[in-house]
C-alpha cells in the first residue's frame, strides 16, 4: 500500500543512518536470565489472549490511526491503544497450544513495541514531511530537520533527538 513508497524511498536513508549510529554504541550483550523469563512467560494453555486476536486488534489500530493522514488525537489514541494491549497480554498472557502459538506471541509483542515506537515518534514530530504528514500541522520546519531515536531499556521506552 501506500506505506511501501515510504519505505523505498527513506529505507536506504533509514539503513545508513542506523549503520553510522551503531558504530559508536557499546555491542548488545546476549540475552541474560531475565531475557529468557521474559519468553518462557510470554503465554502458556491457561493464558487469556489468542494472538491472532492481538494481532488483529493492532492491525485495526494501526490502519485507524497510522495511515497517509496522521494528527495528535488519534495517534495519542493509537498510543494509548497499544499501552492496553500490551498491559493487557503481560499481565494475562497469550493463550499458547502450539509451538506455532510462541511464535506468534513473540511477534505480536514485537508488533506491539514497533507500533509503540513509530506513533511516538510521529507523535513527537510535531510538522509534515515527506510521506509523514499530519493534517494538524501541515508544514515542514526546520527545526525538525532531526532524526529520532528510541531504545528499549528494561520496560521504559527512551527517545533521543540526534541532529542531522
Amino acid at each position: 500500500g501506500n506505506m511501501i513508497v515510504g519505505c523505498q524511498v527513506f529505507g536506504k536513508r533509514a539503513g545508513r543512518a542506523a549503520a553510522e549510529l551503531s558504530k559508536n554504541q557499546r555491542k548488545t550483550p546476549a540475552p541474560d536470565a531475565s531475557s529468557l523469563e521474559t519468553v518462557r512467560k510470554i503465554g502458556d494453555p491457561q493464558g487469556k489472549y489468542l494472538p491472532t486476536q492481538i494481532k488483529a486488534q493492532i492491525q485495526h489500530l494501526m490502519s485507524t490511526h497510522y495511515l497517509i493522514v496522521k494528527n495528535e488525537l488519534g495517534l495519542t489514541k493509537l498510543i494509548q491503544g497499544i499501552e492496553e494491549l500490551t498491559k493487557q497480554t503481560t499481565a494475562d498472557g497469550f493463550a499458547l497450544h502450539s509451538p506455532a502459538d510462541l511464535w506468534h506471541a513473540l511477534e505480536c509483542r514485537n508488533m506491539l513495541q514497533t507500533a509503540l515506537v513509530m506513533a511516538k515518534a510521529a507523535l513527537s514530530r510535531k510538522e509534515s514531511r515527506g510521506s509523514h504528514f499530519r493534517d494538524d500541522v501541515t508544514e515542514s520546519k526546520p527545526e525538525f530537520e532531526r532524526m529520532i531515536s528510541f531504545q528499549l531499556r528494561g520496560h521504559e521506552l527512551k527517545q533521543k533527538t540526534i541532529k542531522s
